[in-house]
């Protein structure tokens, strides 16, 4: 695995990745060599919110995730587990997706610490066999973090 970070975030990736390059909105891409597993990150300093709490701010970005998996033409989404944990601070939100009869799956993260919010999607384009998809891209999930604020 190698480390690889930007300002606000840090997560590991098998060795063999390659980084994609800048998505339309910024954000970074990155992809298996076989072309079979994504994950796209961005982030965002939302400084000008509207004074919602990081729980509104998580359950924002889900539902415009949600929004979006449900306009993909020819795709049947189930949401197979959502995962939210608290700290004192910030709140991170896990929604697992899966369209089983396209063999694809999305898991999206979403980190909130006001201002900064980080949200990843790790995809696996040919996903046959969900036990092995989950063993391979849980680590992966797991090991997205914020990275620790210099003041």
């Amino acid at each position: 695995m190698k480390t690889i970070s930007a300002d606000t975030w840090i997560m590991s990736l098998p060795r063999d990745w390659l980084e994609k390059g800048a998505t339309e909105t910024g954000g970074f891409y990155f992809e298996s060599p076989d072309g079979e597993k994504g994950i796209y990150i961005a982030s965002w300093n939302i400084a000008d919110h509207d004074g919602g709490s990081a729980e509104e701010v998580a359950e924002f970005f889900k539902a415009t995730d949600a929004k979006l998996l449900h306009k993909m033409e020819g795709y049947s989404w189930l949401t197979v587990e959502e995962q939210t944990s608290r700290a004192a601070t910030s709140i991170t939100m896990v929604v697992d997706s899966l369209a089983e009869a396209e063999s694809y799956r999305i898991v999206g993260k979403t980190l909130v610490s006001l201002p900064i919010v980080v949200r990843a999607s790790f995809q696996d384009y040919g996903c046959s066999d969900y036990a092995a998809s989950q063993a391979f891209l849980a680590p992966l999930v797991e090991s997205l973090q914020l990275q620790a604020r210099q003041n």
